[in-house]
């Protein structure tokens, strides 16, 4: 009777901890998903991939989908890093980094949602960009007053809460996702 008591505790503490294990595995999946899905994204972005085909394969190989054909881009930069962080001590440096980028997303992607339902937010050259991706039957000028009233909200929110200051540049409607490279150069020399 002992033994089979101490097989049974045996077996249940083995099955806690296999319990644990995946849970913490899936975890770090999901977790690493996200990083992946994000560089995948970048890579879009930054035009690493020259052909459409290409394109399709990563967002197929990552299960990236998006749903409609229009895309538009949303790139988010600080006006002075200076303020935001210690300059001697690295490791704030990144912590706040990572923080202002998740301010950024969460706000950002709240008020976006509010105009465009299908939006991606995606961490590149230090900036936060939104990937809009919406169907073609939007009047594209109804569209673009609410974006410039909700970017203008986020900028509000962000200054008047955390003292951010933050500078926000859009691009043109894009019918296709291997056109968000010149939708992502197209913000950048609005940035210049």
């Amino acid at each position: 009777n002992v033994k089979k008591d101490r097989t049974f505790a045996w077996l249940e503490n083995s099955y806690k901890d296999m319990a644990r294990e995946r849970y913490l595995l899936e975890n770090q999946l999901e977790k690493e998903k996200n990083v992946i899905v994000n560089n995948i994204l970048s890579r879009i972005i930054k035009g690493y991939y020259k052909r459409e085909i290409d394109v399709e394969k990563a967002l197929e190989q990552y299960q990236i989908s998006f749903i409609y054909e229009n895309y538009r881009i949303v790139v988010w930069s600080v006006d002075d890093y200076s303020k935001l962080f210690f300059q001697d001590n690295p490791e704030l440096e990144a912590d706040t980094l990572e923080l202002l980028h998740f301010l950024i997303e969460n706000v950002g992607g709240e008020c976006l949602r509010k105009v465009i339902t299908s939006v991606y937010s995606v961490e590149c050259d230090n900036l936060v960009v939104f990937i809009l991706n919406y169907p073609g039957t939007e009047n594209e000028e109804k569209m673009q007053e609410a974006l410039i009233y909700q970017n203008n909200q986020v900028k509000k929110i962000l200054k008047d809460k955390f003292g951010l200051r933050l500078t926000w540049f859009d691009s043109k409607q894009y019918n296709r996702i291997s056109n968000l490279k010149v939708a992502y150069m197209e913000c950048l020399t609005k940035m210049e």
